[in-house]
C-alpha cells in the first residue's frame, strides 16, 4: 500500500542518517543477551530497549496498520503492548523530525 512505502522510505532515511543503530530506539550491543545478565535459565524480562527486528516489525506494522492502531500494531509485533507501541512511535516522529526527514502525508 502507499502508507507502507512511505513509511518504509521514512526509515529508510533515518537509517541511512542515522547509521545502523537509531541509538535509543534499538538496543545497544549486547543489551538483549540474556547471557551477558546471567539469565540464562530464567524468563527473560522485557527489555526497555527496542531490538532491531522488534523495530523492523513496528515499521511494519506501521505500514499496516497506520499511525492510529496501536492495538494491531503491538499484535503485529508481538511482544510490546500497546502503551510501548505509542510511546516509541512518538520517538520515532520525534526522531525523524529532528533529522529534517518530512513525515509521509500519510502519517501526519
Amino acid at each position: 500500500s502507499a502508507t507502507a512505502a512511505a513509511v518504509a522510505a521514512a526509515d529508510a532515511r533515518l537509517s541511512r542518517r542515522r547509521g545502523a543503530a537509531c541509538s535509543a530506539m534499538i538496543a545497544p550491543r549486547g543489551a538483549s543477551d540474556p547471557s551477558r545478565r546471567g539469565l540464562e535459565d530464567k524468563a527473560r524480562p522485557q527489555s526497555r530497549y527496542w531490538l532491531p527486528e522488534e523495530h523492523d516489525a513496528f515499521v511494519e506494522g506501521l505500514g499496516i496498520f497506520g499511525p492510529r492502531d496501536f492495538r494491531g500494531i503491538a499484535g503485529h509485533v508481538g511482544s510490546r503492548d500497546a502503551d510501548q507501541v505509542r510511546t516509541h512511535m512518538q520517538k520515532y516522529f520525534r526522531r525523524l523530525e529532528l533529522l529534517g526527514t518530512p513525515l509521509p502525508r500519510e502519517l501526519r
